[in-house]
């Protein structure tokens, strides 16, 4: 995550679009930074992805269909699962609905302290209990100026507990990262067209809880992989997403040409 040229995407309810550099007030050229992607350097067998966590989400509808006798029990088991597979080094993309049902952002806050994981991005999902609240709070400190314009920044750094080596990145409900060569292409809802489809780039999503054939990590077509909870039960490393999707048959739904491949 960029520090000293950290640009970051002020978005208002009015025609209003702008970057800026934290540490230089001078404008940089919006289309040239909008397009880049987040570099992640870290080793991506240790990049992992999740979506639909739903932490505190007491339906039965919902931890029922996930073989959980309780709320209690899901979360519980949640957080055992994830918390065995990283570590305090680890990096997180997730999509977004992690948590229901805290207005003050306090059980946010405590989950993420039991998490394992050193960098979070969390994207925004349909869902945004918590996570607002805790996003809202950082931005009034941040940036006080925006919050008073109702504005949103993005990527926007929750450091929890004061830890530098522990933090929230807050994102919209898209992003781009790359890691390596490999390009992924993030958000909360399925996307049947999306960036650099023809050039390999994953798309990482979730929303559907597994309803989605084109997302679905049984019946997907093409790149596309639902991360949530429903398809790997734990969040999965880009390792293991690259060796699911391997055979795939590239699916271009855009005006760009190209062959068929395989990733």
């Amino acid at each position: 995550m960029p520090r000293g040229d950290e640009v970051i995407i002020v978005i208002t309810n009015t025609p209003f679009l702008n970057t800026f550099p934290v540490d230089n007030p001078t404008q940089v050229d919006l289309y040239d930074e909008m397009i880049k992607p987040i570099k992640i350097t870290h080793p991506e067998h240790d990049v992992w992805a999740v979506s639909d966590y739903h932490a505190r989400h007491d339906r039965d509808f919902l931890w029922g269909k996930r073989g959980f006798k309780s709320v209690t029990e899901h979360d519980e088991t949640l957080i055992h699962r994830w918390n065995t597979h990283l570590t305090s080094r680890s990096v997180c993309l997730n999509m977004g609905d992690f948590i229901f049902g805290d207005p003050d952002g306090y059980y946010f806050k405590a989950l993420v302290r039991r998490l394992n994981f050193a960098v979070m991005y969390l994207h925004v999902g349909n869902h945004v209990s918590g996570h607002r609240q805790v996003y809202m709070e950082t931005l009034k400190i941040r940036f006080p100026e925006v919050a008073s314009c109702e504005a949103a920044v993005y990527p926007l750094e929750y450091t929890v507990d004061e830890d530098p080596n522990k933090r929230v990145v807050f994102m919209p409900e898209y992003g781009e990262y790359s890691i390596g060569h490999t390009r992924l292409t993030c958000c909360h809802y399925p996307i049947l067209s999306f960036n650099h489809q023809s050039k390999q780039a994953i798309h990482l999503t979730g929303h559907s809880h597994g309803g989605a054939k084109e997302t679905n990590k049984d019946t997907g077509v093409g790149l596309r992989l639902d991360v949530g909870i429903e398809s790997f039960g734990r969040p999965v490393s880009i390792t293991e997403i690259k060796r699911h999707l391997a055979g795939r048959t590239l699916d271009i739904r855009d005006h760009h040409s190209g062959e068929e491949a395989t990733p």
